[in-house]
């Protein structure tokens, strides 16, 4: 059993736990096929980058292997952006991860914006930001967004921040 998690998701489904991102975690993640461009475009240094620059996490089975790696970029006061790398093997624990990450959206999300850049040809993320709450922006793909020459949809999810 994977020691030490910082939370611990229990549901009908299966158990996850939830821990700080550290960039080392990238090379234990098997991401699904859509994927491993973006994999590809995260390298070392940028890796440490996402783990210092707003709230990372690592999500894990109970058998200490991996589910995802997600977190949001701090832009600046009220704006972020997303970002989610899931694994090749998540199909049995999508609803829990999905739900997780919902609840902690609705109500720990320091963001009054978040921002998300989802691959147009890439039919389960477009899917998942949508039933996250992210509404898309852009009417159409924009054009070689990524460093590997492919488009992005912009979404966005908005949503009053309490503080206290």
């Amino acid at each position: 059993m994977h020691q030490n998690p910082a939370m611990t998701i229990l549901s009908r489904g299966p158990i996850l736990f939830i821990e700080k991102f550290h960039p080392e975690h990238l090379n234990g993640l098997d991401v699904q096929g859509h994927q491993i461009s973006a994999t590809e475009m995260v390298q070392e240094g940028e890796a440490e980058w996402l783990a210092k620059a707003g709230p990372a996490y690592t999500v894990r089975r109970p058998d200490g292997s991996m589910v995802a790696a997600l977190g949001i970029v701090h832009l600046w006061d009220g704006r972020g952006m997303g970002w989610a790398l899931l694994g090749a093997d998540i199909r049995d624990v999508m609803l829990p991860l999905t739900r997780a990450v919902s609840a902690w959206l609705r109500l720990q999300n320091p963001y009054r914006r978040t921002e998300a850049f989802i691959d147009p040809t890439f039919p389960q993320g477009v899917r998942w930001a949508e039933l996250l709450g992210f509404v898309r922006e852009t009417p159409l793909p924009m054009p070689r967004f990524y460093p590997n020459g492919n488009s992005a949809y912009m979404y966005a999810r908005i949503q009053e921040v309490h503080n206290g």
